[in-house]
């Protein structure tokens, strides 16, 4: 009994901190939530959201298809709360892929903010450098052709050219829809495209190119001869060989419209034959 008061005056004390403690808590949540009230509320101020977007750099592509895309893209908000709008907030990385994905000729996109509620949007367009025409090659069938890039990347159907303005490809792709595919693995596309421009820098003009098989390739030179030779053979070589044939006297003197195909698949050695 002779503590009692000492623990009476030790539950008021603990009581007295409890309401404090939770006095203080209050207080601080509420200036959390005021906080938060007042960064939302000018969040959706005009000035600080994306207004007015402008796209740059097309030239296959629509802009205002673009540009739809990406207003599609920042409308709503986040959890309800934060604008998609925001000029801090926007979803750049997300949008970049999404724009890479769904529009295949893009090559690269940024996006610039030159003023506080306008964002430039940047593309960079694929350039195209030959055709893919079809897995078969056929003979008096006009195919339907698709625009490669520099690395054999497969981006959009292209027109009906009058003239051979680019090389045909001909070949097997992983999948069936050819849009968004490789063609080839792209070092092996650069390779060939050069050895192609080196032929031509010879005056040995390819028409259509083919991947017949998983060992052997095919020249169609625009003079009508076919030239195989095989995949894993260096192109150097290659180059040397037809080169050689075509400066040879024998193939200087002859007809080249009596040429069927030339075989470059067994070395250094050339066998040729003749149309029937």
């Amino acid at each position: 009994m002779l503590f009692r008061p000492k623990t009476l005056k030790t539950g008021k004390l603990a009581r007295r901190k409890r309401r404090v403690f939770l006095f203080k808590l209050l207080g601080a949540l509420f200036l959390l939530g005021l906080l938060l009230s007042v960064i939302i509320y000018a969040l959706h101020r005009p000035e600080l959201l994306i207004k007015q977007i402008t796209v740059s750099g097309t030239s296959s592509l629509q802009s205002e298809e673009i540009k739809q895309f990406v207003e599609d893209r920042i409308s709503g908000e986040y959890v309800y709360l934060i604008p998609r709008a925001s000029v801090f907030f926007y979803p750049k990385h997300s949008l970049q892929e999404e724009l890479l994905s769904s529009f295949k000729p893009m090559r690269t996109v940024s996006f610039t903010q030159e003023t506080l509620g306008s964002l430039l949007v940047s593309i960079e367009e694929r350039e195209p450098s030959a055709l893919w025409c079809g897995e078969n090659r056929l003979d008096d069938v006009t195919p339907e052709c698709y625009f490669l890039d520099e690395d054999g990347f497969i981006y959009i159907n292209a027109p009906i050219f009058s003239d051979n303005v680019y090389i045909r490809f001909y070949g097997p792709l992983k999948n069936g829809y050819p849009i968004g595919q490789l063609f080839l693995e792209p070092s092996v596309y650069r390779s060939l495209t050069l050895f192609i421009l080196s032929l031509k820098e010879e005056d040995i003009l390819v028409a259509d190119f083919a991947v017949l098989d998983s060992d052997d390739f095919e020249l169609y030179l625009k003079n009508g001869i076919q030239i195989l030779f095989g995949r894993n053979q260096e192109l150097s070589t290659v180059f040397d060989n037809i080169r050689a044939v075509f400066l040879s006297d024998e193939f200087k003197e002859m007809d080249f419209s009596t040429v069927d195909y030339i075989d470059l698949r067994f070395g250094n050695k050339v066998f040729y034959k003749l149309r029937e």
